[in-house]
């Protein structure tokens, strides 16, 4: 969403009109005039409150972007990819910040996407090679079993 400097043009050109009309009303020495000048103040002053609140609600907008982008920053930061073979890719912590939490795999095509999809152990075969299954539903490429 692009930033819209037309917002606060439009709220400053409401309010000099809303202050032009009240130079002009303060002037005028009927009744029916006042109510006409009256009338066209209110108005500038909600266009002017209209176009606060949308320039309000684009900045809130950006905050939100920008703390999402953070989070998946973050989230670069701590982990790495790594191949489990054969065209496997996965995301790895390799150091966990809280210890009792364990050790997991992400599905590596949602990580690029910025995504978490954690990789569930599907089973254990117990052969020499130390076989592990990873199984994940979150993208049509990992719905595959991942070996180790």
């Amino acid at each position: 969403m692009p930033t819209n400097m037309s917002d606060f043009a439009t709220a400053f050109a409401s309010l000099k009109a809303a202050k032009g009309a009240a130079e002009a009303m303060a002037k005028a020495t009927d009744a029916a005039t006042r109510q006409q000048h009256q009338t066209e103040i209110l108005s500038q002053i909600a266009d002017s409150y209209s176009a606060v609140l949308s320039a309000q609600d684009e900045r809130s907008a950006l905050l939100a972007r920008i703390r999402e982008l953070e989070s998946l920053a973050e989230m670069r930061e701590r982990y790495k990819l790594v191949s489990l073979g054969a065209a496997n890719v996965v995301a790895y912590a390799p150091k966990q910040p809280d210890p009792g939490e364990p050790p997991h795999y992400l599905c590596g095509n949602c990580f690029n996407a910025g995504k978490v999809s954690y990789l569930r152990l599907a089973s254990t075969l117990r052969s020499p090679n130390s076989k592990t299954t990873w199984r994940s539903s979150c993208c049509r490429s990992s719905g595959s079993s991942r070996s180790r």
